[in-house]
């Protein structure tokens, strides 16, 4: 049987140390890499507390849009109706032009001519 001598039963322990040190470092390091539950936690009820936040705003986003579309809408109605009506007064007022051309100028030219054939047909 071989027995070990002090010095090497030494550095036998002294390597199994280091082994164990730099084995407990490495699981140290790696422990050091994980979130802790309550911070994970409270990062997760942040996240939440954010995505309500945003969810109003994008609601209250949505509301002014859609205020802003029925606007527009009613004032193109109101700008197609005005462009009716315009365009109902212009209609009338050619129709009222045309009226006074025939009256003020067709009626007295006939008139006239009318005199003349009276006045060819006229034995007088």
């Amino acid at each position: 049987m071989d027995e070990i001598t002090n010095a090497e039963l030494a550095r036998r322990l002294d390597s199994m140390r280091r082994d164990v040190h730099d084995d407990l470092t490495a699981i140290h390091r790696r422990l050091d890499s994980y979130v802790l539950r309550e911070v994970y936690q409270a990062e997760q009820k942040g996240q939440e507390t954010r995505m309500l936040v945003m969810e109003r705003e994008l609601a209250g986003l949505r509301t002014a849009i859609d205020a802003a579309e029925e606007k527009r809408a009613a004032d193109r109605k109101s700008d197609d109706e005005k462009r009716t009506t315009e365009r109902k007064a212009a209609d009338d007022k050619r129709t009222a032009d045309r009226r006074f051309m025939v009256a003020m100028v067709g009626l007295p030219v006939l008139a006239l001519i009318v005199q003349i054939l009276l006045a060819f047909r006229s034995p007088t």
